[in-house]
C-alpha cells in the first residue's frame, strides 16, 4: 500500500505545493475482492484531499493510519485543509464522497466522519475476510 500512496502522490502532485503523506500502516493481508476497492477508496481520499483541501495553500499534510485489530481493518484519514461540512447534502452533491460509500459497502464496512482536535477525520472499519 505504500507504493500506492506514492505512486498516487505522484499523480496528482502539485509541483508548487508541499504535501507530505504520513503513514503508520500494520501489515494487512487483503484479498483481491477487497484490495481493488480498498485501493480505490484510498485514491479518493487522497486525491480529494488534493483537489479541495490545500487550496489557498502551499503546504499541508495528511495522515492515514491503516490498522489491525481482533477481526478487522481500521482505516483513519485526516488532512489540515480547512475541511468541509459533511452532511447528507454535501454528500448528494459529492461523486467523491459516494463513491467512498460505495466502496465501504462493497467492503461491508462502517465509515464516519468525526471532528477531533479540530480535524475532519475519515474513519473506516471493515471485517477481516479469511484467505
Amino acid at each position: 500500500s505504500h507504493e500506492l500512496i506514492h505512486f498516487i502522490k505522484q499523480s496528482l502532485a502539485d509541483k508548487l505545493k508541499d504535501i507530505k503523506i504520513h503513514t503508520q500502516i500494520d501489515p494487512i493481508n487483503l484479498e483481491m475482492s477487497q484490495a481493488m476497492p480498498f485501493g480505490l477508496m484510498l485514491n479518493e481520499l487522497i486525491t480529494n484531499s488534493f483537489k479541495y483541501a490545500f487550496i489557498g495553500k502551499t503546504d499541508g499534510n495528511i495522515w492515514l493510519n491503516i490498522r489491525a485489530e481482533k477481526n478487522k481493518y481500521v482505516l483513519e484519514y485526516k488532512d489540515d485543509g480547512p475541511g468541509f461540512e459533511y452532511n447528507a447534502d454535501s454528500i448528494d452533491s459529492s461523486l467523491g464522497l459516494n463513491l467512498i460509500e460505495s466502496f465501504s459497502i462493497q467492503l461491508n464496512g462502517t465509515f464516519e466522519y468525526k471532528r477531533v482536535q479540530g480535524y475532519l477525520v475519515f474513519e473506516f472499519k471493515f471485517p477481516v475476510n479469511n484467505l
